[in-house]
């Protein structure tokens, strides 16, 4: 398929503060690719902390997913960042996407009336912000995209070149405060992930110093210890995560761990009365034997040769 002709500029761009933009999920798509792994790419781009800026903005929407919703993180771009985050993408088809993705922005950017407004500061004026936001990234671990969208977040911008000169120290302000006391930052949701070794087998924990050991069925299965596996598996669904293939597959075990035990208790049962008939057998086998009756009376050859004094072919 020729990817030039079947891309719409009006699919793939959007008119964004008087800026043609795309997003890391329409390159997803259009490309064939993960969107995590698009995420991924962008937040990993060997580029300068202004060009970040000037180029991706990091955007969180809620979204459905199953029966609850949870908040997916995408970034817009500009037509610059676009180029500079599909630099490394290689091949006959992705070189067509790119001629592609290019006419798509150069059309949109031909509809506008004028250009982009300029920026409002300069360069030199935001030194003190980008050596603010760096802080930022390296006390919190944050990407650069991140630092820089709380500063968007705050002063309703898109790049902080939108900023007024008034607002750049206050911004500056701002991030220190963030650096310093934590504020505003989200703060990370974990759910209670904490399950040691102990919680294997609660009951006689003692006694399986090592789990491994006696890790049997029926102690997986025993109502006195709690499932650890079933409990992580509720936690990480209340925090969002889509785990019904580990949880299929976690279920299933138990039910095949359920089987083998009632196999085992069957085979007890079955061994229990092969053993029983044996048994019966046996004793009857011995009655039969006490009950041969003799027509005549034995001769005392008989005699000696039942008690082993004779040899039997002599009698």
């Amino acid at each position: 398929m020729n990817a030039t002709l079947s891309l719409v500029p009006q699919d793939a761009i959007s008119i964004i503060n008087n800026e043609p933009r795309t997003t890391s999920l329409k390159v997803a798509e259009v490309f064939g690719k993960l969107h995590k792994h698009v995420l991924a790419k962008i937040e990993s781009l060997d580029c300068s902390p202004e060009f970040s800026s000037a180029n991706f903005s990091a955007h969180v929407e809620n979204q459905a997913v199953g029966t609850s919703r949870r908040d997916m993180k995408y970034y817009e771009m500009t037509k610059d960042g676009f180029m500079f985050l599909v630099m490394g993408f290689t091949g006959k088809k992705a070189a067509q996407i790119k001629e592609a993705y290019i006419n798509a922005f150069n059309w949109m950017a031909a509809q506008l009336f004028g250009r982009p407004a300029a920026a409002k500061t300069t360069t030199d004026a935001r030194t003190p912000l980008r050596a603010a936001v760096s802080m930022l990234i390296g006390k919190k671990g944050l990407m650069y995209p991140d630092g820089y969208a709380l500063v968007h977040q705050r002063f309703g911008v898109e790049h902080i070149d939108q900023l007024a000169p008034e607002q750049i120290g206050q911004a500056v302000e701002y991030v220190h405060r963030l650096v310093l006391e934590g504020e505003v930052l989200p703060a990370e949701k974990k759910g209670a992930y904490h399950f040691p070794k102990e919680t294997a087998a609660p009951h006689d924990f003692e006694r399986r110093a090592f789990i491994n050991v006696n890790m049997t069925p029926d102690v997986l299965l025993d109502s006195r210890n709690r499932a650890p596996e079933l409990e992580l598996i509720e936690a990480l669904e209340r925090d969002g995560h889509d785990v019904a293939g580990a949880k299929i597959r976690i279920l299933a075990l138990r039910d095949v761990a359920s089987w083998q035990v009632k196999l085992l208790a069957m085979m007890e049962d079955v061994r229990w009365r092969l053993g029983h008939q044996t048994d019966r057998i046996r004793q009857c086998t011995d009655q039969r034997g006490m009950n041969v009756v003799f027509d005549k009376k034995p001769t005392k050859k008989m005699l000696a040769a039942a008690q082993g004094k004779l040899p039997l072919g002599s009698v």
